[in-house]
C-alpha cells in the first residue's frame, strides 16, 4: 500500500468501537487502512485527536503531521471490494467528525471530509512489535489555524 499523506497512520480501537456503535453495521479496522491500531483499557474514544506531538511505539519515535481526512475508500469493504450500504461509514463520520467551518482555510482544502486517525512521520528508527506500549510525549488540541 502507498501512503498518500504521510508514511504512518494511527487509529484508536476505542474510536473504532464508538463509530461502530453509531452505524447500522460493523466495519473492521482494515476499512480505515491504519498502520497502527492502539488499544488499552484506559483509552477513551477519540483521545488520539490530542496526540499532536511525538509518540513512541516500542523503540520507534514518530512525530505528528496532521489528522487523517477520510476519503471514499473508507466506504469500500476491503474483504469484498464492494461498497458498504448507504455511504457508510462516511455518512455517519460527517455527522460528528468534521472540522468546524470557522477554519475556512482548512475547510477550503478538505471540503467536508471527516477526520478519523492521525498521520505521523518516523523520526527515530526502531523495532515495533505487536503489544508494544505507546508513549505520548505531548498532547494538545490540533491547531487548525496553523494547518496546511
Amino acid at each position: 500500500m502507498f501512503a498518500d499523506i504521510s508514511p504512518y497512520m494511527l487509529i484508536n480501537e476505542k474510536s473504532l468501537q464508538d463509530l461502530n456503535k453509531r452505524i447500522p453495521f460493523e466495519i473492521n479496522k482494515k476499512s480505515l487502512r491504519p498502520n497502527f491500531v492502539v488499544s488499552g483499557n484506559d483509552l477513551l474514544p477519540w483521545e488520539e485527536d490530542d496526540w499532536t506531538g511525538e509518540i513512541r511505539i516500542g523503540e520507534a519515535v514518530f512525530t505528528y503531521n496532521k489528522p487523517c481526512e477520510r476519503c471514499n475508500f473508507t466506504k469500500v469493504n476491503p474483504e469484498t471490494g464492494e461498497f458498504y450500504p448507504e455511504n457508510e461509514p462516511l455518512r455517519t463520520l460527517k455527522t460528528f467528525r468534521q472540522i468546524d467551518r470557522k477554519y475556512r482555510r482548512v475547510r477550503r482544502t478538505l471540503g467536508d471530509a471527516p477526520i478519523m486517525g492521525m498521520h505521523y512521520s518516523l523520526i527515530r528508527n526502531g523495532k515495533v512489535r505487536l503489544g508494544d506500549k505507546v508513549y505520548v510525549r505531548r498532547i494538545g488540541p490540533i491547531n487548525y489555524e496553523d494547518s496546511h
